[in-house]
């Protein structure tokens, strides 16, 4: 059988007993953009302004991604903002599942702004300036 692997949408009030094993994946992810990492991105997190995922693989964490959901002037985006963490061969077709709890929550596009190499990742997406993005 496959080894295991999940994509977990982590309820806020379990944030603080994941954080220390994913802080560092965020900070990493922020890095590789050269943007720093907001000091108050837990408490954003538990404050239910934004969501954090993780990708499990065989019992570990070896991905964390947060999202948020945003008012745009058409309709309402989720954005993905930060990506940290390795095997992404195992993981990168979890997108599909964070588009669907685009739709459940009333998103009409997930967009994702980050280095040009996500075009090879997530497919369905396009180059719109700096930003991907995926009408759903």
């Amino acid at each position: 059988t496959a080894p295991e692997h999940k994509l977990i949408c982590v309820a806020p009030t379990m944030l603080g007993e994941v954080w220390p094993y994913v802080a560092q994946m965020i900070d990493d992810g922020y890095a590789a953009t050269n943007e720093p990492t907001p000091p108050d991105l837990l408490t954003w997190l538990k404050d239910r302004k934004g969501q954090l995922w993780i990708s499990v693989f065989e019992g570990v964490i070896v991905a964390a991604l947060t999202t948020s959901i945003v008012p745009r002037r058409r309709g309402v985006a989720l954005r993905m903002v930060c990506c940290g963490g390795g095997k992404m061969d195992i993981w990168k077709q979890c997108h599909r599942q964070i588009e669907d709890f685009a739709k459940a929550e009333g998103c009409d596009r997930v967009i994702s702004e980050g280095r040009p190499g996500w075009t090879r990742v997530l497919d369905g997406y396009k180059v719109t300036a700096v930003t991907l993005e995926k009408r759903l």
